[in-house]
């Protein structure tokens, strides 16, 4: 069948497919840490969304005589940079023809690697969040969701479970309720060589067993904060709970097509608009549409709570890190 341009708009069947793929793929969204919206389709530069614990307070004992003050019902937000970004590619006429793919479809070569290509980018823009919130200097959740165990000289000190389970204990009593655990790939390999380690791998599907330490499921991303070098590098953990973080899409998967004679070849860009956060902290920056460079960085980001209290952190804020050295350098 030879190739049409009369669609330039991915069909919607499509691409609500590429978004369940890439919901299926992302080890944030797939174990729950991460929710996947479609709520920031209302435009603009930023996304506010509602604190969901934002009432920490509790009730009041009603005796017939006090009056009450009222907490005024979404009064609190959170706000995150809406992310604008294409993917150009070009498909060259000839190239195909070599392949013995005459008649093949163009923009199916580029759409069959969306869902991992948009996957990729998600994950790097909620990790580029994370190491802003973490960062040892100057993040906004450094003093409160933070435990450093390691050392500057010998011994040094690696991951391990027991030291996860000790950090997690910051979260207070919703230490039950954290899902994952996001580690840097030394650190996950302490965690393998550990004795008696409690890692393991359960099947997802129908796809590759993913790894477990304990209940949490682990992800393991090199992007996770890192200081030094040598022996006594740093190395920061970050545990996660359910909807810790979150991703609004504006506007999902869309395709621009333009067929270039000269070559011959197909371009075809591919863009999606969307906000990448984490509950409890808002983006306090002016500037809109920032490079993962810039969304990473600290200065940028605080508490959404004006006057944050310890239960209004534990139960707002879905992130506790572990700085650790690491004994493969």
């Amino acid at each position: 069948m030879p190739f049409s341009f009369d669609s330039l708009i991915v069909p919607q069947p499509v691409v609500d497919q590429v978004m369940f793929r890439v919901s299926q793929k992302s080890p944030f969204i797939g174990s729950g840490v991460a929710s996947l919206t479609n709520d920031a389709q209302g435009g603009g530069n930023f996304y506010a969304r509602r604190v969901r614990d934002e009432d920490v307070t509790r009730a009041n004992v009603i005796d017939g005589v006090t009056s009450h003050s009222a907490t005024i019902v979404d009064a609190v937000r959170d706000f995150a940079p809406v992310l604008r970004r294409v993917r150009p590619r070009m498909v060259v006429d000839g190239a195909m023809a070599a392949e013995g793919r005459l008649s093949a479809n163009p923009t199916e070569d580029v759409i069959a690697q969306s869902a991992s290509y948009w996957q990729r980018e998600i994950d790097e823009a909620l990790m580029s969040v994370v190491k802003a919130l973490l960062d040892s200097s100057a993040g906004c959740l450094k003093d409160t969701h933070l435990k450093s165990i390691a050392t500057a000289a010998p011994p040094y000190v690696t991951l391990s479970y027991a030291s996860v389970i000790n950090a997690a204990a910051l979260a207070g009593d919703s230490i039950a309720d954290y899902a994952a655990i996001v580690m840097h790939s030394k650190q996950w390999a302490d965690v393998q060589l550990e004795n008696a380690a409690k890692s393991m791998f359960q099947p997802i599907g129908a796809g590759a067993p993913a790894p477990y330490l304990g209940a949490l499921r682990v992800i393991v991303s090199d992007a996770v904060p890192t200081s030094g070098s040598g022996a006594s590098a740093k190395y920061t953990a970050v545990l996660l709970r359910p909807g810790a973080l979150y991703v609004a899409v504006q506007q999902a998967l869309r395709e621009f097509v333009v067929p270039d004679p000269s070559i011959p070849a197909v371009m075809i860009s591919e863009s999606m608009h969307f906000a990448a956060g984490a509950e409890g902290c808002k983006w306090i920056d002016a500037g809109s549409n920032p490079a993962n460079s810039v969304l990473d960085d600290a200065a940028k980001w605080a508490k959404t709570a004006g006057t944050p209290t310890a239960d209004t952190d534990k139960r707002t804020i879905g992130l506790i890190a572990l700085t650790t050295n690491a004994t493969s350098v």
